[in-house]
């Protein structure tokens, strides 16, 4: 899907999670650095013969060295598989992911000599009310045939919405002065 050129390159090849053959399930949880925290639970399996199914959620939060900021999402993912023969299966389903952040864009000053102002590493400039609230829902369809050992038909369908509201973050835009110790009065949003 993604492809680089030079050194180094990457490729990369995204691939849906699919409903497993036997039922499974799964809870992983994590807890990292400034105060992250990271919960997913799988579950997957047959329902009949012909249908099987699968769900994924997956919550994190956490904050940063940072004052303010902080990020909190959330995603719910499902697919059903449903096999009309041994060679014919129709697939759907799709996810809704929430972002919800308070983010620093940036960073902190210099003055406009390259001389650091010496402020704390923990300062932030954002303003707490400053949040970025986005979502995406994706819904999807997935028709597969297999011909023979070497021919197989795919036809794939997908719907993807986000809503992504303008950012309330304002940001300083350019050095401090030396000469005035002032950030410049022109402020970007």
């Amino acid at each position: 899907l993604f492809g680089g050129m030079g050194n180094p390159s990457a490729s990369i090849s995204l691939q849906r999670k699919e409903p497993t053959p036997d039922l499974q399930a799964s809870f992983q949880t994590s807890i990292g650095s400034w105060d992250q925290r990271r919960a997913v639970g799988d579950v997957g399996g047959p329902m009949t013969d012909e249908l099987s199914g699968r769900v994924v959620l997956a919550l994190d939060s956490r904050a940063y060295y940072y004052g303010t900021a902080n990020d909190r999402n959330g995603m719910l993912y499902g697919v059903m598989k449903y096999q009309f023969n041994p060679s014919t299966s129709l697939s759907f389903g799709g996810s809704y992911e929430r972002d919800n952040a308070v983010n620093n864009f940036s960073g902190l000053p210099w003055y406009d000599n390259g001389v650091t102002p010496q402020l704390s590493r923990s300062l932030s400039l954002t303003l707490p009310w400053a949040k970025d609230q986005n979502s995406f829902v994706e819904s999807f369809a997935k028709l597969e045939h297999d011909f023979s050992q070497n021919w197989k038909l795919q036809m794939n369908a997908t719907d993807l919405r986000e809503a992504m509201p303008t950012s309330n973050n304002i940001s300083y835009d350019g050095p401090i002065s030396s000469s005035t110790n002032l950030l410049p009065g022109g402020f970007s949003s």
